[in-house]
């Protein structure tokens, strides 16, 4: 859901999933269909055109920030079937990275509603059992900082508060 540009969308097909990338934006779509041809949907999370229980999993990646992020929870837990898992990763904009450069205040950012670790956990909980854990990675730009992933990654799993983003995972009952 929410699948931009279809980066994940196309690594998970080639690693033999089959796929479909949802996304509301038109342009994105567009993009989109060069990686994952004919797996794309335009629709909205909250509201989503499938039965339930259709998919082994349900993959939201900043998504959640912009819509009601309880309605589109309970949608991808819907479309789920039991015994199946849901993973969303939100944006932390009290991460390093968020304080510096201020994603807040530009578009789309500036009309997001970001997440707490909290609110993410509160979500979860209603729908089944949950990890939540952070991600620390380092930045495309400047380009040298990729060589810092490693050590951002150890820094993550120590300590998960900061990381640039949150992973909710949410293991639906059987």
């Amino acid at each position: 859901m929410g699948c931009g540009t279809g980066r994940l969308a196309e690594l998970l097909a080639r690693r033999g999933h089959r796929v479909l990338g949802i996304d509301m934006s038109a342009a994105m779509l567009v993009a989109a269909a060069a990686r994952a041809p004919g797996r794309l949907v335009r629709a909205d999370i909250a509201h989503l055109p499938l039965p339930d229980a259709v998919a082994d999993a349900a993959i939201a990646v900043a998504t959640l920030e912009f819509t009601e992020a309880a309605a589109a929870l309970t949608e991808l837990v819907r479309i789920t079937r039991p015994g199946g898992r849901i993973v969303v990763v939100a944006l932390n904009p009290r991460r390093p990275w968020g304080l510096l450069d201020r994603p807040g205040r530009r578009t789309p950012y500036s009309t997001a509603t970001f997440l707490t670790r909290g609110d993410l956990r509160h979500l979860g909980r209603r729908h089944g059992r949950t990890r939540l854990q952070g991600r620390l990675f380092t930045a495309a730009r400047p380009g040298f900082l990729h060589h810092l992933e490693p050590l951002a990654a150890l820094l993550g799993r120590g300590a998960p508060w900061p990381g640039a983003v949150q992973v909710l995972v949410i293991d639906k009952p059987a």
